[in-house]
């Protein structure tokens, strides 16, 4: 049989979302979602950058500027 005690235990939650591109929080106007987009980097071994990972996250306005920098409009 097992017994069960109920503890209190202090956890870390998230407060704030900051863009790194241009500071700004990424919270929604009604402060309850966090509007970001993440970007990441891991790079392997044979690479300048052996076994370093790095990663970035960026609001909904930085996102599309730095969208346009990697995809092209072909119309």
């Amino acid at each position: 049989m097992i017994k069960y005690k109920l503890a209190m235990k202090q956890v870390q939650t998230i407060k704030d979302v900051f863009c790194d591109c241009c500071g700004k929080s990424c919270i929604d106007s009604c402060g309850m979602n966090y509007e970001h987009s993440y970007l990441s980097a891991s790079w392997g071994y044979g690479s300048r950058k052996d076994d370093t990972s790095w990663g970035y996250y960026f609001c909904e306005e930085c996102s599309d500027k730095i969208k346009k920098m990697f995809v092209r409009d072909d119309d």
